[in-house]
């Protein structure tokens, strides 16, 4: 299945309330890509599904909220691309 970066916020955004029939998929997808990622980039993955804002993961992470809202978006685009590769194999 190939994905949206608009289906992966989605999915990530839904992530707490634990898996339905329409994101099943998805999640199992991105889960398998979770695990291929490197720990700066799971760590974010990780906050953006617990919800939390670029602000909020530059606390976590330690980090200014210029070079976090930049991780988000690499780590999305980064996530989006992996699941799109799996998809087209």
């Amino acid at each position: 299945m190939k994905y949206t970066r608009a289906e992966l916020e989605t999915v990530i955004r839904e992530w707490e309330s634990g898996p339905t029939w329409e994101n099943v998929e998805a999640r199992t997808d991105l889960l398998r890509v979770r695990a291929t990622l490197p720990e700066r980039e799971r760590m974010t993955l990780f906050y953006l599904c617990q919800g939390l804002l670029a602000k909020e993961i530059a606390q976590k992470l330690l980090v200014s909220p210029r070079t976090a809202a930049t991780l988000v978006r690499e780590t999305q685009a980064n996530v989006l691309r992996k699941l799109n590769e799996g998809a087209s194999a």
